[in-house]
């Protein structure tokens, strides 16, 4: 155990916020280490516009994943057309975080202060 009484690897002394971002960053770090686009695949970028919302895809033959961040307090809705070199207008998702699936039609909305990761399907 640390000088401050905490140990990470028990979960003892933490905050229940300390445990939560634990929670976060070891489902991350797991599933990072099994997606092969993000650990050797290829890179495209979009640099922000006026929405200040930066858009990135990690992707190869067998995987695509479209991370956004969103540094904006409010919401921001995307025409996905920006992305057409990327993916489509309609596109099927699985939100990493919050282990989610949905279907993308035209447009997305990210929350605002997000960092939203996207395996397109």
């Amino acid at each position: 155990m640390s000088k401050s009484g905490k140990n990470a690897a028990s979960e003892i002394g933490l905050t229940e916020t300390e445990k939560e971002a634990k929670k976060y960053f070891s489902k991350l770090l797991n599933w990072r280490k099994s997606n092969s686009a993000i650990t050797n695949g290829n890179f495209k970028h979009y640099a922000p516009q006026k929405n200040d919302v930066y858009i990135y895809f990690r992707y190869n033959n067998e995987q695509k994943v479209m991370v956004l961040l969103n540094k904006n307090s409010e919401n921001v809705t995307l025409n996905m057309n920006r992305y057409s070199e990327m993916i489509s207008n309609k596109f099927k998702a699985k939100d990493i975080i919050l282990d989610k699936e949905f279907d993308v039609e035209n447009i997305l909305t990210i929350s605002g202060k997000t960092a939203m990761i996207l395996e397109i399907r």
